[in-house]
């Protein structure tokens, strides 16, 4: 739980703000906690998880869109199929608490009561700068996020799916997908994928 909360103070997630500051016909949608064991490939639990999310199904209306991108299956294939012809070396990659990096647009604020543990007084609530599990918008903020990024460090997003990137310079070339928060690099030099992750971890905690 701590570690989560931190996240959050890091990320920038939240505002406290006083109830009888809102305007009367403000919505506040509700917070809970979700608790997951991590199982590793022996069966052995691994670790004990804890995230704050949003019940977003509690908005009246939702503004702006909710779809998101994923790379498809053939996507992946084709990426694979690629590094398997040419010998391109493979890399993966995964952002932590990727959702929380996507800010929420001005004017599209959310308020939130958080559960118990989070640090809040009976008499407040968090005003959402940024997505927070669990809000119907978070999953396509997060990938505009992520390709905003991307086409800041020179990458080209495909016509073909949105979620394939790539890179041509010099005889160097880097081919990249995402699946959420989950990366997958093909390149024929290794050390210009190690830095991309590397200039990625400076916007974004890629593991």
């Amino acid at each position: 739980e701590k570690k989560e909360l931190q996240s959050l103070i890091e990320n920038n997630v939240y505002k406290k703000v006083k109830v009888k500051d809102l305007p009367r016909d403000v919505e506040i949608i509700s917070g809970r906690w979700v608790f997951k064991v991590k199982i590793n490939g022996e069966g052995k639990i691994e670790s004990y998880k804890g995230r704050v999310v949003a019940r977003g199904n509690e908005l009246s209306r939702v503004h702006g869109r909710t779809y998101s991108p994923v790379a498809c299956a053939a996507t992946i294939r084709f990426l694979l199929a690629i590094a398997v012809t040419f010998r391109l070396k493979l890399r993966s990659a995964d952002v932590k608490t990727a959702f929380l990096y996507a800010k929420i647009p001005k004017g599209r604020e959310v308020y939130c009561k958080p559960p118990p543990g989070c640090g809040c007084e009976e008499d407040e609530v968090w005003r959402l700068q940024s997505s927070l599990y669990g809000l119907p918008s978070a999953s396509y903020l997060w990938h505009g996020t992520f390709t905003e990024e991307l086409k800041k460090l020179g990458y080209n997003q495909s016509k073909q799916d949105p979620c394939l990137f790539y890179k041509i310079r010099r005889g160097i070339y880097i081919i990249l997908t995402i699946v959420v928060d989950d990366i997958l690099i093909a390149s024929n030099d290794d050390e210009k994928s190690k830095e991309l992750i590397s200039m990625l971890n400076e916007k974004f905690k890629v593991i």
